[in-house]
């Protein structure tokens, strides 16, 4: 599991918070008690009517662009991240498939369901395919070489049978269309 940690803030005061683990908490209530009782030592008037999380680590790519977050929503995020990683959907795969379909919490089944592989690319996950359905089982093995796996690959794709995002590494996260 990711550390996932944020910078708890009033929002009048974005500077005078703390950071908080995630991870110490069960429920969101815990974390504004703490992020409370920190600001308390940390501002002038010691009161807050409004928290806003005005830093994030360890969330990916989900709040990119946005200033503040509320607890609600970061609370939520860490809550949804943590449900993927407990089905074995890592970060990058869970984040690539909310993008891809536009959902902002989308069910962590949906996403295992979805989920076909990692892959050097497209052209591998369709040899991969062929190989495991037997698609070319019981074709002359002399006929079955002329098997076109690029474009077998590029039909996939064009087809929307699958869709790809690309990592950082070369490779590619392959979705199936559902």
């Amino acid at each position: 599991m990711s550390t996932r940690r944020v910078f708890v803030a009033p929002v009048a005061e974005p500077v005078n918070g703390a950071w908080h683990d995630l991870a110490d908490f069960t429920e969101r209530w815990e974390l504004e008690i703490a992020a409370l009782a920190a600001i308390k030592k940390t501002t002038v008037n010691n009161m807050a009517e409004e928290l806003d999380c005005s830093d994030l680590e360890g969330f990916g790519a989900l709040f990119t662009g946005q200033h503040y977050v509320s607890t609600s929503e970061a609370w939520k995020a860490h809550e949804w991240l943590t449900a993927c990683e407990a089905e074995g959907i890592s970060e990058a795969v869970a984040l690539a498939y909310a993008e891809n379909t536009g959902e902002r919490f989308p069910d962590p089944p949906d996403i295992a369901d979805a989920y076909l592989g990692e892959y050097d690319n497209v052209q591998a996950y369709a040899e991969s395919y062929v190989d495991e359905s037997g698609m070319l089982s019981g074709i002359d093995a002399t006929v079955a070489r002329y098997f076109d796996y690029e474009a077998f690959a590029r039909d996939l794709v064009l087809g929307g049978d699958v869709w790809t995002t690309d990592r950082k590494n070369g490779a590619v996260h392959i979705f199936r269309n559902v």
